[in-house]
């Protein structure tokens, strides 16, 4: 399992619940997912986020084959492990950047990651558009 932050987000602090009060933390992909699913590898993919003024298609790619390089790298031992993605907000466009990529591409570098993809989880993406983005 797979999860991307969204815009201005962070790749631990985005799907952490932090109570001010109690000074208790909660990181559900770390906390909970693991107990529900033993088997699963839960990890996090951080990258530059902070990029409100400016997200533009060249950069969206980048970021997509920045993504798809570090995701092969760590999957090299076990390439056809299955894959679940979660993604929210921009996260979301990158996997949907990423799957274009491949589909537009003749190069086979990428195909066990997309043909391991088992389902994709899109929180908060802007499938249309929006402001910002």
């Amino acid at each position: 399992i797979v999860a991307l932050h969204g815009l201005n987000g962070h790749a631990f602090r985005s799907w952490e619940y932090y109570d001010s009060k109690t000074r208790e933390r909660f990181m559900w992909l770390r906390d909970c997912l693991p107990e529900q699913i033993p088997t699963a590898r839960v990890i996090t993919y951080g990258y530059n986020a902070n990029v409100y003024s400016d997200v533009s298609m060249g950069r969206m790619r980048t970021f997509a084959e920045t993504f798809l390089e570090r995701l092969r790298y760590i999957r090299e031992r076990n390439p056809a492990r299955p894959l679940m993605i979660i993604a929210h907000s921009m996260g979301g466009l990158i996997i949907k950047q990423a799957c274009l990529i491949r589909n537009h591409s003749t190069d086979k570098r990428y195909d066990s990651i997309i043909n391991s993809v088992s389902g994709i989880v899109f929180l908060g993406t802007p499938h249309q558009g929006g402001n910002g983005v």
